[in-house]
């Protein structure tokens, strides 16, 4: 799986030397043909795009420098080092190898927030690079290991080759009672494309060692999930008999109206003076009461997709935790607020906290898919505690809450209640 470690805008970026295309790929071939995976990956992957470059690592699990206790940054730093260490013996040994001419800027990178954990193993990022002027190299003060006796040799080796034709030559000369008449000694130096083929197969071993590993540990997990039980049929079951409704109840008859002839003519009765009441000319106007609650969340905007109804200020109001892989130990960390707050134009900010004080903020803009809220998070949530870019799909419950779940661009979910 890639990891993203970490993100930053390359105007902040000043490279410590010219990068050639596909620089990465040549030093991480390079450092694997003499060396093994994890020396290769000490190097962060760049991957740029438009002004923004990201640093990416395969891996599981990461953790920056500031997520480590003292005892963990110490240990992770003496790892560096000895991976670095064992880098530049190959770029003594090889002075023509690409890393060797870029190797004492390729190990510098602007500081330790720059250094990360992932598996257990050392990742630097932005190497090569120094931002505000600020350079570090985790080789500096470092004492390298001395090799007297080799020293002599590494710097004169035409007396290594004349010493043991020399020696030939005098074994030569006093060995006369050996007959070697007929006897011959072969040397078959094997050739380059040979080489190069056995070094190609060493890469693809370790390529399918890897994969042995990931398909194992798959087989673990299988292994310790629950078998699901199986279903039993259902036994119907004899619907209740019911007893007939009784007949409905007799009603007594109503006896008929009988007509009244001797009621008087309309036409023939006498009109009498009957005062009229006064009229106003005021007529009261018509108010119609409505009701004082206000509704943060009207079904009529939701459906017209209004966006303006988010004016303000959403909080958590349901239980949510955090679950943090570590580098020596694994962690829940339960989220104690999580406020949303957007102006009438939709663009937003959130702020994180969990139970540990620490927090994370960054941006938020809204909009309407379908019938779902979307709140888009452009950029990671930074801060104490690194949340990766994702965006939360929002479902209307009633007239003050909705449901929203969070999705990151890795497919992890998480779901909660807010409401204003």
């Amino acid at each position: 799986m890639v990891l993203v470690l970490s993100r930053q805008k390359i105007n902040r970026l000043k490279p410590l030397f010219n990068r050639q295309q596909n620089f990465y790929h040549q030093i991480y071939n390079e450092i694997l043909t003499y060396s093994d995976a994890d020396h290769a990956r000490i190097f962060a992957q760049p991957e740029f795009n438009n002004d923004i470059v990201r640093w990416n690592a395969e891996g599981q699990t990461s953790f920056s420098w500031k997520e480590l206790d003292q005892n963990q940054q110490q240990k992770l730093l003496q790892a560096t080092r000895s991976i670095l260490l064992d880098i530049e013996e190959i770029t003594q040994h090889y002075p023509g190898l690409t890393l060797s001419r870029f190797f004492n800027q390729c190990r510098q990178f602007p500081g330790l927030d720059f250094l990360y954990a992932v598996d257990g193993k050392p990742v630097i990022t932005a190497w090569g690079f120094s931002c505000d002027q600020k350079t570090y190299d985790p080789l500096m003060g470092v004492v390298r290991k001395k090799r007297n006796h080799l020293f002599f040799w590494n710097r004169f080796p035409w007396i290594t080759a004349l010493s043991a034709f020399a020696l030939g030559l005098l074994t030569s000369i006093f060995w006369t009672d050996e007959d070697l008449n007929g006897k011959k000694c072969e040397i078959i130096y094997p050739s380059e494309n040979k080489v190069r083929h056995v070094m190609n197969d060493k890469k693809r071993q370790d390529q399918l060692a890897d994969e042995r590993n990931k398909l194992l540990e798959q087989w673990n997990i299988l292994q310790n999930q629950c078998r699901i039980p199986s279903v039993k049929p259902l036994v119907p079951i004899d619907p209740t008999k019911i007893d007939p409704l009784p007949p409905p109840e007799q009603l007594p008859e109503i006896p008929s109206l009988k007509d009244n002839s001797n009621l008087p003519d309309i036409d023939t009765l006498q009109k009498k003076n009957v005062p009229k009441p006064p009229v106003n000319s005021t007529v009261p106007p018509k108010t119609d009461v409505k009701s004082n609650n206000k509704v943060d969340l009207p079904k009529e905007s939701w459906n017209k997709k209004d966006t303006t109804m988010l004016k303000g200020c959403w909080h958590l109001t349901t239980h949510l935790e955090l679950y943090t892989h570590g580098l020596f130990f694994n962690s829940h960390q339960p989220v104690t607020n999580w406020s949303l707050c957007f102006n009438p134009n939709a663009a937003g900010h959130q702020v994180l906290t969990r139970r540990d004080g620490g927090t994370c903020q960054g941006p938020l803009y809204a909009g309407f898919q379908g019938e779902q809220l979307v709140l888009n998070q452009p950029e990671d949530c930074q801060g104490d505690f690194h949340l990766i870019s994702g965006k939360n799909v929002c479902t209307r419950l009633n007239d003050r809450e909705a449901r929203c779940t969070y999705i990151d661009e890795n497919g992890h979910q998480s779901t909660g209640i807010f409401k204003r």
